[in-house]
């Protein structure tokens, strides 16, 4: 036998020993106790801990231990809050021994007081971490404010309220075994009375269109005061013996610590106590400045139904809306459908669930899914946006995390993707381009940079000088399209500049299509497509005029398809002779090139069909700046178009958009970004051969390149030819000794039908018992029979896989599977033909055809 009272008292001591002894440690500490099952006293683990949990059958442990533990390992520490009342003023509710911090070391806590009628005299307040006391204060018990009814403050105050009362139902009923029934019915008018209280508050926190400053903060201590009355609610049935609407039961060691657990006052939630001091910063905040006639209606969303300045004085800002976009890991976007509407923050929250379901609107089939730039409508308008910035940036990149002075890079991709969206520019969009370039300098000129008394904007700055004026730092910018929006940002850079700028940023698009294509190519694939790219000068331009990209185009071959590496080199040179330093694309090396510009790439930068608009609008940018006197004279202009109705402005906004308007739209081709096919080929041929010198003909340098390979793979495949049954005995046999000397092996030219070619003969040789060597022999059989074919990378390499291998298998099949004798000349015969099936070769190649049935 046990005496109960006897081990909880021993029990107690103990703990309080515990306690003790890490007071003696000179650290703060918090105790956590999560607890479940019916094997444990709630009293006892709340006696012992600082914060007590219980974990029921609607919850998991895993996501409870992450909510508290998580709290409890990211928090800053504990500290422990005293105080002197006076006379006539008592604690509510007991005030916990020790409570946390959070990760910036700010205490969220309140404590409610009853005071009597007439009372008066200091309250002090002392905090201590580890036994120091670190703040102290003082104030009259009559010096407590009234807020104004229907304000921010007015509805928290309503809600922390309920929530005590809450609390007191949660204790009221805390040690009980059974309830009477009149007590019941109390406490359950009790419970519709705090839902009856707090629907005024949730109707205005979850309408859109309301204008009351802090309402995603309501809303986030609004679900937590819910999740408490609902789980009284459930404690109160199960005290009802008479309640059938609800079967479940738990024991009366369960039901006592969830009311245990629902009677603890802790500090609101993470997420509720960073949205209520981002309420409490913009109240703080100077009043916004009243909008012109322009600015109101520029700014006015058809969501929230209020103008920029409206929203400002709710603490809330306007945002450009972003359909879909997937965010790069290496900065920038993949893809992002940029909009020239605006929509403001609470409004977006509200109306996509937080971002989870995207907000149908016209015009868009996909709708509002992100919220994108900011509006820089005033000042007091763009100190509101900062407070949001970190809440919208973190959704537009692909780690989810907002970094300061990293994430806001992300607009500089934005600004340079709405540089080039259209494919004519309406005055609509050139007006919100404006708008956003606006956004973005405010943006970066106001974060601060990596380095002591630097901002982000002049970092982005010089990078965009360093992309200018060193070619060679060109392959390690990873965002062109802010490269592009830079130079939007950059004082004193006029309309000459931007031309510079516009050429290297489309010249670095291409040689990366380029070498995108060609990231999997040897040197004999580069040689053969530099030799397409070096025909006679009298080829056919036309190409480029094709539209970007082509409709019609293939996939990307670069088996150098009339190329003979025997008489290339001659050819080259006979061509250098006629026409020194003149040429222009082959038709196959033209085509090749329009493949690789019309083929699908993910990357983040511009694609070719935009290359030729941004080629017109950094010019014109710059002649805007020019024409405006600085780039300082047309943010100016802009700000005071927002909040004076002088209508010289509007005419300057008008005048600003017509610089910016295309005086035509070229068409998405070649011509029109490069004008000839000079440039094309200089790029291409930059990335073919990427150490070939600067100096000299580019014909002769890819002769003599081509020279050197044939002859020494001549020299190789003579030095190791390939006699009867043996491998070739080369000095190391590796991969790397295989491919000098036969270079690559073929490839199926459909892969997809390979694949089922595979598939089939896997399934039917399941049980057979051969070898894994003839099952893909013989799915290259079935591949041709399909109507397959198979091609080299290049006229050069001759390397045929499974030569040797595949002719031991059948000559074993035969032999001794099938029990056919081997020898004979018709035999011979017609083991060569079926070797020929089962053999990657070209069989396009009657040479081939020859050397191999020889």
């Amino acid at each position: 036998l046990v005496d109960r009272e006897a081990s909880l008292a021993v029990a107690r001591t103990a703990g309080d020993a515990f306690r003790e002894a890490l007071r003696h440690t000179g650290c703060q500490t918090y105790i956590c106790i999560a607890a479940f099952g019916a094997d444990h006293d709630p009293d006892q683990c709340q006696y012992l801990s600082d914060r007590y949990y219980y974990i029921n059958r609607g919850e998991v442990l895993a996501e409870v231990l992450a909510g508290g533990l998580g709290a409890l390992l990211n928090s800053a520490g504990q500290c422990s809050v005293n105080l002197a009342l006076p006379s006539g003023t008592s604690l509510e509710e007991p005030l916990p021994a020790t409570l946390p911090l959070d990760a910036e070391g700010c205490l969220d806590h309140h404590v409610w007081l009853r005071v009597a009628e007439g009372s008066c005299g200091p309250i002090s307040v002392e905090v201590q971490v580890a036994g120091a006391v670190v703040l102290r204060g003082t104030a009259d018990a009559g010096s407590a404010e009234r807020v104004a009814s229907g304000s921010f403050e007015d509805h928290l105050f309503l809600i922390d309220l309920v929530a005590l009362r809450l609390r007191r139902v949660a204790r009221q009923l805390c040690g009980r075994k059974t309830v009477s029934a009149d007590e019941l019915n109390s406490l359950r008018e009790r419970l519709t009375r705090a839902k009856a209280t707090l629907q005024p508050t949730k109707d205005v926190a979850h309408s859109a269109t309301g204008q009351l400053r802090g309402r995603a903060a309501l809303r986030e201590r609004l679900a937590e005061i819910e999740a408490a009355r609902e789980r009284l609610s459930y404690a109160l049935g199960q005290f009802d013996e008479r309640d059938t609407n609800d079967q479940r039961t738990i024991g009366s060691v369960a039901l006592d610590a969830i009311l245990r657990d629902a009677g603890q006052h802790v500090p609101q939630g993470p997420v509720a106590a960073a949205l209520s001091r981002r309420a409490d910063a913009a109240s703080e905040l100077p009043a916004p400045e009243k909008l012109s006639k322009y600015g109101t209606e520029y700014t006015t969303d058809a969501y929230s139904c209020c103008d920029a300045w409206e929203l400002a004085t709710q603490g809330d800002a306007l945002f450009f809306q972003l359909g879909r976009m997937q965010p790069a890991a290496e900065g920038g976007f993949y893809s992002a459908e940029e909009g020239d509407g605006l929509i403001a923050h609470e409004a977006f929250v509200l109306l996509s669930k937080d971002g989870r379901q995207a907000i149908k609107c016209v015009g868009r089939d996909e709708g509002i899914a992100f919220l994108g730039l900011p509006l820089y409508a005033s000042h007091g308008h763009f100190l509101r946006a900062q407070i949001l910035l970190p809440e919208v940036l973190r959704r537009l990149t692909s780690s989810g995390v907002y970094q300061a002075g990293v994430s806001e890079r992300q607009f500089l991709s934005l600004l340079g993707r709405a540089l080039v969206s259209g494919p004519g520019k309406t005055e609509s969009q050139l007006e919100s381009l404006l708008h956003k370039a606006r956004a973005v300098f405010a943006v970066l000129s106001s974060t601060l940079g990596s380095h002591s008394g630097t901002t982000l904007l002049d970092e982005v700055v010089g990078e965009a000088k360093q992309f200018l004026e060193e070619p060679g730092s060109r392959a390690g910018t990873t965002d062109l399209f802010a490269v592009a929006a830079a130079g939007l940002l950059v004082e004193g850079w006029n309309a000459a500049r931007l031309v510079e700028l516009a050429h290297a940023v489309v010249g670095e698009c291409l040689r990366r299509r380029i070498a995108h294509a060609l990231r999997g190519s040897g040197e004999p694939q580069r040689l053969c497509l530099a030799w397409a790219l070096l025909g006679p000068q009298t080829g056919d331009a036309a190409w480029l005029d094709r539209p970007l990209p082509c409709p019609n185009a293939g996939e990307v071959h670069l088996d150098g398809n009339g190329i003979d590496p025997f008489s290339a080199p001659s050819e080259l040179e006979e061509l250098e002779l006629d026409s020194p330093g003149l040429g222009a694309p082959r038709r196959v090396g033209a085509e090749v090139l329009l493949n690789i510009l019309s083929s699908r790439c993910v990357d983040s930068n511009p694609q070719p069909k935009d290359w030729a608009l941004l080629k017109q609008m950094l010019p014109a940018w710059g002649r805007l700046v020019d024409s405006s006197g600085s780039l300082a004279s047309v943010w100016q202009s802009l700000d005071a178009l927002m909040v004076d109705d002088d209508p010289a402005h509007l005419q300057d906004l008008h005048r600003s958009v017509a610089a910016l308007r295309p005086p035509e739209q070229l068409p998405s081709t070649l011509r029109s970004t490069f004008g000839g096919e000079e440039e094309v080929t200089k790029v291409a041929m930059s990335v073919c051969l990427p150490n070939v010198g600067t100096t000299g003909s580019l014909r002769l340098q890819v002769a003599a390149k081509l020279r050197e390979i044939v002859e020494r793979r001549t020299a190789l495949v003579r030095k190791y030819p390939i006699i009867g049954a043996d491998f070739p005995k080369l000095e190391t046999h590796s991969g790397e000794t295989v491919r000098d000397v036969w270079g690559a092996p073929a490839n199926p030219v459909d892969p997809a039908l390979h694949h089922k070619a595979m598939m089939r003969v896997y399934r039917r040789t399941m049980k057979a018992g051969i070898s894994m060597t003839t099952k893909e022999a013989l799915a290259d059989k079935e591949y041709r029979k399909r109507g397959g074919a198979f091609a080299f990378p290049s006229p050069m390499d001759t390397f045929i896989r499974g030569l040797h291998r595949r002719t031991m298998d059948l000559h074993q099949d035969w032999r001794v599977r099938l029990k056919r004798d081997t020898s004979g000349e018709e035999v011979r015969r017609e083991a060569v033909a079926e070797m020929l099936l089962r053999l990657r070769w070209d069989d396009s190649d009657q040479k081939a055809r020859r050397k191999l049935a020889a």
